[in-house]
Order: structure tokens, then sequence, then C-alpha cells
């Protein structure tokens, strides 16, 4: 009988206490995502807008200017009162038709407002309206009627002092309009330059992060509640719905049931839903504790009886399992191999047959029983067994190979050995093998060649490691047996204990792989060089020439570089096959690199070859206690008064630093010559080394303080030597002085006295690098061409042609007063724009505009330039070439004027 109760009815009628506060929660996150979103909307609108306007202002005044700057406002006055075009007005239309299309704006004209229409001057047509059979617009034509609010604000800009910015929707679009008044030599506004620009594109992007901004804080907000409902879930009905969940469980539990518990709910929460879930538990506890008394002794009665039933069936299955392993044992005695079978995980041993048995050098099976071969065998043979284990556990078909080991006693033995993974009737993996003995077999093989030939191919594995040793030494970290035909491959790793050789792994393409493998372990500074040198055609090419292929590199381990060296050969009489092998050198590398380093020093520091030295003094130290002789030293050292013997060598030589070093070098030499940074420098890089000035006879003199231990026969001694090391500095301070002035001259250009095209590769090189390093570079390019060169060598001679380029020299440098200028051609020139000439890269292009029309009028020199700013290219030469370009561009504009 259960427990009686009304709790389907309450259910029905209860309100779960999570739906109100889902529902506050709901109408909370919308009240704030609705105020939220206004609030992004505003802001993003607002700063979008200002950051797109600014660049559209920066972009049609840069092109206004060029325009004001190109346009002959004299002769335009001339055509609007003539009705007649002139040459000018010609080459100014061909200028904007070309500025149209290559910037990409809707429309550049030059108008002049009436009170009805605007009066065109000259307007740009682009080559989709050409190809659409329209031409240029007339001149002074007056088809286009606007509205007369506009009509008035293109009038109200006609005496404005600079560029004006306005925005007009009509039925053709949005656009936004540059505007500038066009005044003539005296000073008149003869026209309105104006630029359009579509603004849709504006108010798309600024729709668009709005949308974005609004986007994100619709998922903040979301994210926001969902945590928080995810803590009231924790905190309040979560617990709530357990404790309802265990005391219903409780309640409809069946009363004469001997398992009656309540399973106490985890309540965390320190508040009254917790207070209310311990009381339960203590209730539930009480009744537990009465019931458990009146079913335990039932439980104990019934206990027994199932006890007996236990031991019964455990003695049938003991039965059973003795029964199967007899059979299990009698099948394996009659298999005309050596076979066992043992259990996959732990490799222990379950049964084996009485040849297994005498194999591993055990009177009977069961000796074997329970052992791994860990227990049998020696450890090299017990890892070769183990290897095999595995690749056969990891084959769903019976894993056959040839192997030739050792048994218990150490004789060697020759197998064919099967081993297969099976699951027996307990569910356990078990591996089965069986071990073929082949020994006299391979005996009898060996008295023939043809014999030995059959055999090898039997037991391939064995004849690639005996082949292997023949052809390369023990010595190698990693062995690769290559198939020079397919390039299949075999890699074979040494084991440093037992001096054998193990498959690593087994793969195709070689060669490619390597150079895969390369990309990931080789030290970045050795790639390339690898890659390079270590192709198939090279490697043989090398074996077939000098018997032989070598290279060394390093591979990376854990940030650790290391030095391998890797040598390939070919195995006797097989012209399909190369060994290569790989050893660590790095041992030898670095103590050869040490070696090398040493004999670079051009004195030694031990005693007896510092006795023939340029040294002005030197000390023996004792490391331990401190104390120090002076071995010798000359007649000026001896005059700075300092003591020839004594105690705590350091504190002493810190005292008499004070009156015998050169003031400039002495918080050098007290911060660096102490005890501690001494011996550390000494272990870590064999010599410590200082140089600094003595002050000997009144004047500073180059000394080097050089320190390094030797082993006497009283043990490690500190020499310290003082070398004379002066005219040495001296000599290359002089000459580092005079290499600088013979640079600087190498640098620069003869004729002009800028620099020359050496000194801009350089300085290509230092910014490639920083582009290469993702630094970041603000430079443009201006490059600059002096038109009429030739002309004036055959007119006036070579002497009139070098005054004018450096003429046109002397007007790039006034011009980019802020970057250094490169000649890098007979009339061609650069200049790396930087700094304040960068922010006015467009002004100063129009400066030199501005000069070239003064020049041309007056016969001066005239220069053809064109400038583009770097913008993310891969290097400088495509900046180059940008700029190049707009040069040439300009310069048959300046042919045609």
């Amino acid at each position: 009988m259960k427990k009686s109760g009304n709790t389907s009815a309450e259910n029905k009628n209860k309100n779960r206490i999570k739906n109100p506060i889902g529902r506050g929660l709901l109408i909370a996150i919308v009240v704030m995502l609705a105020v939220s979103s206004t609030i992004v909307f505003v802001l993003f609108r607002w700063h979008f807008s200002l950051s797109l306007y600014a660049q559209f202002d920066s972009r049609l005044t840069s092109v206004i200017t060029y325009i004001e700057h190109h346009a002959d406002a004299d002769d335009l006055k001339n055509c609007i009162e003539t009705g007649e075009h002139s040459e000018k007005y010609d080459e100014l239309q061909e200028f904007l038709n070309g500025m149209i299309d290559d910037l990409g704006f809707e429309y550049i004209y030059i108008v002049i407002p009436r009170e009805t229409v605007l009066v065109n001057v000259i307007s740009a047509t682009n080559a989709e309206e050409f190809a659409a059979g329209e031409d240029n617009m007339p001149l002074l034509d007056e088809s286009d009627a606007y509205s007369p609010e506009t009509l008035a604000k293109f009038s109200s800009y006609w005496n404005a002092d600079d560029i004006s910015f306005f925005e007009e929707s009509s039925e053709w679009g949005t656009y936004y309009t540059g505007i500038k008044p066009l005044r003539d030599s005296s000073g008149e506004t003869i026209a309105l330059i104006c630029v359009d620009i579509s603004s849709s594109a504006l108010h798309k992007t600024v729709v668009l992060m709005v949308t974005i901004g609004l986007t994100f804080a619709a998922i903040a907000f979301i994210v926001f509640g969902g945590l928080l409902a995810l803590w009231l879930n924790r905190t309040v009905t979560s617990p709530l719905r357990a404790l309802e969940k265990s005391t219903s469980d409780f309640i409809s539990t069946d009363a004469g049931a001997n398992d009656l518990s309540y399973n106490a709910p985890t309540v965390k929460a320190q508040n009254e839903v917790g207070s209310l879930a311990g009381s339960i538990e203590k209730m539930t506890g009480d009744i537990r504790a009465y019931i458990d008394a009146v079913f335990e002794a039932n439980k104990r009665a019934r206990d027994a009886e199932e006890e007996k039933v236990r031991l019964a069936e455990k003695a049938a299955i003991s039965a059973k399992i003795a029964a199967l392993s007899e059979s299990v044992s009698s099948l394996l005695d009659n298999m005309p191999a050596l076979s066992f079978y043992k259990d996959a995980e732990t490799g222990v041993y379950c049964a084996c047959n009485q040849a297994f048995a005498a194999y591993a050098d055990k009177p009977l099976p069961r000796d074997v029983v329970g052992l791994t071969d860990y227990d049998i065998f020696d450890r090299a043979t017990a890892d070769h067994f183990r290897e095999d284990d595995k690749k056969a556990l990891e084959m769903d078909h019976p894993y056959v190979f040839m192997e030739e080991v050792p048994d218990a006693k150490g004789m060697m033995k020759y197998f064919q050995t099967t081993k297969l993974k099976f699951i027996d009737t307990t569910g356990k993996v078990r591996l089965l093998g069986m071990c073929l003995d082949m020994t006299e077999m391979a005996s009898a093989r060996r008295e023939s060649e043809k014999a030995r030939e059959a055999y090898e191919a039997a037991i391939s594995a064995n004849v690639t490691y005996s082949r292997i040793a023949r052809a390369l030494s023990t010595d190698y970290a990693y062995l690769y047996y290559v198939d020079t035909d397919s390039d299949d491959f075999i890699e074979y790793h040494t084991d440093k204990d037992n001096e054998a050789l193990a498959v690593e792994r087994r793969g195709a393409d070689f060669f490619a792989q390597s150079r895969k493998d390369a990309a990931e372990l080789l030290h970045k500074d050795d790639r390339q060089a690898f890659v390079n040198a270590f192709r198939k055609e090279n490697v043989l090419e090398n074996i077939d020439s000098a018997g032989s292929f070598t290279y060394t590199y390093r591979m990376v381990f854990d940030g650790e570089s290391t030095y391998y060296n890797m040598k390939a050969t070919r195995l006797n009489e097989d012209d399909h096959h190369i060994i290569i092998g790989v050893n660590n050198v790095d041992a030898q590398m670095k103590y050869q690199e040490a070696i090398e380093r040493m004999q670079e020093e051009h004195t030694t520091y031990s005693r007896i070859t510092a006795l023939s030295g340029d040294y002005i003094a030197i000390y023996t130290v004792d490391p331990q206690t401190n104390h120090y002789v002076e071995y010798s030293a000359t007649k000026d050292y001896e005059g700075l008064g300092l003591a020839k013997e004594g105690e705590n060598f350091f504190e002493r030589t810190l005292e008499d630093a004070t009156r015998a070093v050169y003031y400039e070098d002495l918080d050098l030499f007290k911060t660096t010559v102490t005890k501690e940074n001494v011996i550390r420098e000494i272990k870590e890089h064999g010599l410590f080394t200082l140089e600094y000035r003595l002050m000997i006879k009144g004047e500073p003199f180059y000394v080097s303080l050089k320190a390094a231990t030797v082993e006497e026969k009283d043990g490690p001694q500190l020499i310290v030597g003082v070398s004379n090391i002066d005219a040495q500095v001296k000599r290359e301070q002089e000459y580092a002085r005079k290499l600088s002035i013979e640079r600087s001259k190498a640098n620069i250009d003869a004729l002009t006295g800028v620099k020359n095209k050496h000194a801009y590769i350089d300085a290509e090189a230092a910014i490639n690098t920083k582009i290469e390093n993702s630094e970041k570079v603000d430079i443009a390019l201006a490059v600059f061409d002096v038109n009429g060169l030739k002309q004036v060598n055959d007119t006036y001679g070579h002497r009139a042609g070098d005054d004018h380029i450096r003429a046109g020299c002397e007007m790039i440098c006034k011009t980019f007063k802020f970057s250094p200028v490169f000649r890098i051609g007979g009339d061609e020139f650069v200049a790396i724009v930087q700094g304040h000439d960068y922010e006015h890269l467009g002004e100063l292009i129009g400066e030199v505009a501005r000069k070239n029309a003064e020049n041309a009028a007056n016969g001066g020199v005239v220069v053809a330039c064109g400038a583009a700013k770097y913008s993310g290219e891969r290097n400088l030469a495509a900046v180059f070439e940008r700029a190049d370009h707009a040069m040439y561009i300009n310069k048959r504009e300046l042919k045609c004027e």
C-alpha cells in the first residue's frame, strides 16, 4: 500500500515559481534593450557621420585645390567673355575628363550661378557618357534648370574665402558637394569650381554600423539575462524543484519496502530554501531509522540464503574456467609451434604450450602463466615483443612477420611469428601468438648465395637491419631506408641501450615528407637552405660523384636548437635504395664553435701565455680566499701606487679605482668589476672582459681587463690581466672616422650634393625591413623628372645641362624641405616624404605645379612630379611604381601645355 496524499491534485493547481521570475526578467531585458538601442543609435550615427564626412572633406579639398592650380583663370575669363574656346580651355577639358575617370567622382564642373540656371563654363565628361554618345557640354550652356533654393545656395559661395561643403538631394540622388570660387589674377571671382560625390554609400555605411552596434547590444543583454536567469535557477527554482521531487518520491515509496530512503537534494543556497531542505532531511532520517530496524532481521536471513547460492555459483564457474584452461593448454600443446596467449592490457601470459615454456627456460607451462615478458627475458627482447604486440593489436587481421630474437638463455632464434587479437568469453581482449622455429632452416639457407637470397626475402625486416648496419655506423639517432624508384621509405630509430634498430614508421614520397618535416622542425634560418639542398636529384648526384651526401643543420625542440648531421649513401651493389643516417652532433659543433671563438681572441689568459702578451699588469687571485699577488707590471703601471699583494682583491680594486680610473669610466668600472659579476661571466662565456681608461701620467690611457680561471695544482686560480690597447683603440677610432667620411662621400651625388642611388637603395632596404616586421610606416614617395635635359645638352652643352639638373634639384629640395632627396638617374630624383611633408603632401604637389607654371612662363626649369603614399604594399618598390606612373602622367600633361 502506498502513502496517501493530494500530490497529483496539488501539482495540477500549482503555479511554478519560475514563471513569474521569467516574466519579470523578460520585461526587464526588453526595457533595457529599448533604452540602450536608442542611445547606441544616436551615438553611432553621430560618430560615424562625422568621421566619414571628414574623409569626404579631405578628398574634395585635394581635388579642388589641384584643379585650381591647373586651371588658367584669366584664360577662362576671356573664354566666358568671348564665348569661344581657347587652346588652354580644351586642355583643361581633357584634364577634367581624365580626372573624373581616374578618381571616381560623380561630377566635376565650373559654373556661374544666374537667376534661373547654372551657366556651364566647363564640365567633365566620363568615359561611360562618351560611350553612350554624349559629348562635352557647350561653353555657357544654360540647359540645366535648378530650384531657386539651390541657385541661392550656389550664389552664397561666390565671395567665400575657402572651400565650402554642403549636401543636396534631388531626383538624381543625394550628393555631397565641395565648392570654391575661382578667381583671376586681379582677385575677381569669375566662376565656381564644384565637385560632387555620391553620399548614398555614406548613409548606407552609417546604417550598417548602427545596425551592428544594436546587434551587439542585443546580444549583450540576452547574455546578461541568460546569466541572471541561470543564477536564479541555481539559487531558487532548482533547489525548490529538487526538494519537491525528493519529498514526492519519498511520499510515493512503498511503505512495505525494505529500501525506504530519502534522496536528499544538494541545496547549496544559504537561505530559507536551504533551511527547509535540512529540516525535511532530518525528519525523513528519523522515519528511515525506525523502518530500518524493522527490516534488519529479515535482511540478515535473506543475506545468508543468498551467500549460499553465490558460493555454489562461484564453484561452478571455477570448475568451468579450470576445464577451459585445461582445454586451451591442450590445444596449445598440440600446435606445431611455440604457442601462447596473453592479456592484451597487462601483457601477462594466460596460457602456453610446453615448447614455449622451454623457450622461456621454464619447466612447465604453468610456470609461465602469470608472468610478463619482462619477468622472463632481458629488457631489450621484452621491449621488442611488446612493440610487436602493439602492432598486432592495431590490426584487424593476423600480423605475420619474421624475427631474430634470443631465448631466455641468450641463444639467437629465427621465428616466423603470427600474432592475432581476439576477445575471450569474459569479454577481455587477448593476444594469441604462434612462433614457428626456423633457426635450422635459416642456417641451411646460408650455405649458398641463392638460398641466402630466398632466406632474406622471407625475413626482410632482419635483412634490412643487417644491410643498414653494413652501410652506416650504429652511431645514428635515426636511419631511413629509401627506395629511390618509388620514394617509399622506412624510418628506424636506434635504441642506445641495446644498440638495436626498431621501425618507427613507414611512408611514401620520402623527399616531399622530408620538406614538410623541415618546415615544422628545422631552425628558421636553416629551412630554405635545407629545402634547396635536399632534393632527390641533388642527393643522388652527390652520392654518385662523391660516394655519399652529407649535410649539417639545426632542429628546434622546446625552443632550443640542436645540431644534426645527415649522411646518405647507397647499399652495396644496390642502385635502387639508399640509406640515410641522422646523427646528433650538437656537442661537437658547439665545441668547435667554442674553439673558433677562442682562436679569435688575440691574447690568451693562462699564466704562461700571459707573459708573452702586451700586458701592463697581471694578477693571480685565489677565488676562495680573495688573496691576490701582482704577477708582473710595467713601470708606468707601478707608478699608480697600487698594492702588489694583499687580501680582498675586489674590494681593494674598487678602492684603488677612485684615483686610477678615468672619471668618465669610473661608474662603469665599479658596477662591473665585482666578484659575483666576474665569476658569472667566466662561467657563462669562459672569459670576463672590460675596456676602460686608466689615468697614466695625467692622461687617459685605454686598457683592457680580462679575467679567466685556470686549473693549477692547488686548485682553480683566477688570472686577471690588464693589457695595453691604447694604440689599437685610437687606430680603430681613426679608421672609423675615416670610414665614416668615405661612406658619407660614397652616398653623396657629386653634381647636386644630395644623396645618390646607393644611399636610396640602403634607405629602401631599411624601410622594407620595417614593413616585413609589421612596424608602422608613415611615408610616401615623390618621383621627379627634370624636363628638357636632352634639349639643353644638345643646344648649350653638357655644362649647361649640369646647371639645368642642379636647378631642378634645388627646386625639389626647397619644396620638400623636411624629406631626404636622392638623385637616382641622370635627370631623375626621388624624395622619401615623411613628417611635416607627409602631412602636407597634396599642398606640396600643388606648389610644384605652381612653380612649374612660373618657370614655364619665364624660361626656367620644369620638373614633372608624381607621388604615392604607402598603403600596405609588400615592399617600397610597389609604392615607387605607383608614384612613377603618376609622374609620367604629369610629364605628358606638361608637354601638352
